[in-house]
């Protein structure tokens, strides 16, 4: 099936194979014996999951963090022969089903299938009925990215266009094609990539973007025998972090950026690698766009009357702001004494926009207020606090274009 997303993010794997999605958050039915449970359905893996042949309707269910989920990966086990399955009911919470996904073709062991749904779902939960008419083993991944900013950065989905990959070796640019470290869909098996000329070797990539950029993880993939011991990633000229990936032996190794870094480029250098006739690596960055959004209508002497309908209008018409898709817009509001704290809010609430595609949170002390966007963000919000911390984040697929979000204080006897 092909996914109606034009976009063509939110394709990364949300962690089976590589371990990101714990054991704890698999589940199944049934299984045949304890060497072909729940979690060892990992693509990829050295086992499969094979339920009990008397199960009448097997069943695994996967639990993950909140995501967009936009397809999955499936696999035979290792050992299978003979028939395997005919269809896939993908069930997803609170009760959405769609319909049947059915594998056509002829079915060979250890053949990689990637079915892409026709649009995403943001959930974290989803039930999998494989149907088959005689006993079967499975193995898989689940496609999509998490919501709390993690979007690939388009080097995957081919969104960062090639002039914004550059490539150097002992401090000069080369002519490497850019595609080399781009990381392939999980679907394929990474048989090259960018690779070391020798333990001499300078070797960099430098990523530009066209726009300050939260970096939140790396997605480093490899031929899966560890060739990669360490790297660092450099941002702001010359700051930089290390990453030890010398314990990780599989294709996928997923690293963490304790501080999120808002940048317009990052270089991944000082590579260092186990000897090996296949020393190469791609690459994802995950994260989204940086946007001000925000900014104060009031400092000193503002009351509540300002929140009236044409001042409200003047207010929203001087502060526009445009929301693109992936991106997020963050800020502590300053505190101060004996204020509230007033926003106005415009231009979030859309029939036609999807109400799971985004969401404005402002946090107070004792209370989190979420508001889906494109539903019901409200026109005007009075914290119950000097003291707020105010985020939106936009979805994958929806553009706020004219969007207005402005604060000021209100005196409690105002």
């Amino acid at each position: 099936m092909m996914m109606n997303l034009s976009s063509g993010h939110c394709l990364s794997p949300l962690g089976l194979e590589g371990g990101w999605i714990p054991n704890g958050g698999l589940d199944a039915s049934t299984q045949i014996d304890s060497e072909h449970t729940p979690k060892h359905a990992r693509l990829h893996g050295p086992s499969a999951w094979i339920p009990s042949p008397d199960d009448p309707e097997p069943q695994l269910t996967v639990t993950f963090e909140m995501a967009y989920v936009t397809g999955v990966v499936i696999q035979s086990g290792p050992e299978s022969v003979g028939s395997w399955v005919d269809s896939f009911r993908f069930r997803f919470d609170p009760g959405l089903e769609i319909e049947d996904i059915v594998i056509e073709g002829d079915w060979k062991p250890g053949k990689v299938y990637r079915l892409l749904f026709v649009k995403h779902y943001r959930i974290d939960l989803m039930r999998i009925n494989p149907r088959s008419r005689s006993i079967f083993s499975l193995r898989l991944e689940i496609l999509g990215c998490r919501t709390d900013c993690f979007f690939d950065l388009g080097l995957s989905s081919g969104h960062l266009p090639d002039d914004s990959i550059k490539i150097y070796r002992e401090g000069n640019i080369t002519s490497e094609a850019p595609d080399s470290v781009r990381m392939l869909p999980v679907h394929l098996f990474p048989s090259d990539g960018l690779s070391s000329g020798g333990s001499d070797d300078d070797l960099a990539v430098r990523i530009d973007f066209n726009t300050t950029t939260l970096v939140k993880d790396i997605i480093v993939q490899t031929s899966g025998d560890s060739n990669l011991k360490k790297f660092s990633l450099q941002y702001d000229n010359h700051s930089e972090i290390v990453f030890d990936i010398s314990d990780c032996n599989l294709r996928l190794c997923k690293m963490a950026i304790d501080n999120p870094l808002a940048v317009t480029s990052v270089t991944i250098s000082n590579l260092e690698w186990t000897p090996s006739s296949s020393n190469f690596f791609r690459f994802e960055l995950l994260g989204c766009i940086t946007v001000d959004c925000i900014t104060p209508y009031c400092i000193d002497n503002c009351n509540l009357t300002m929140l009236g309908s044409e001042d409200a209008k003047e207010i929203a018409e001087s502060r526009t702001a445009l929301m693109p898709a992936r991106s997020i817009c963050e800020l502590n509001i300053p505190k101060r004494e004996e204020m509230f704290i007033t926003f106005i809010l415009l231009g979030f609430n859309c029939d036609e926009q999807n109400a799971d595609d985004g969401e404005l949170e402002i946090r107070e002390p004792e209370k989190r207020n979420l508001f889906p966007l494109g539903s019901s963000v409200p026109p005007v919000f009075v914290s119950a606090s000097p003291t707020v911390f105010f985020r939106i984040l936009t979805g994958i697929s929806t553009a706020h274009p004219a969007v207005t979000v402005a604060y000021g204080y209100t005196g409690f006897n105002t």
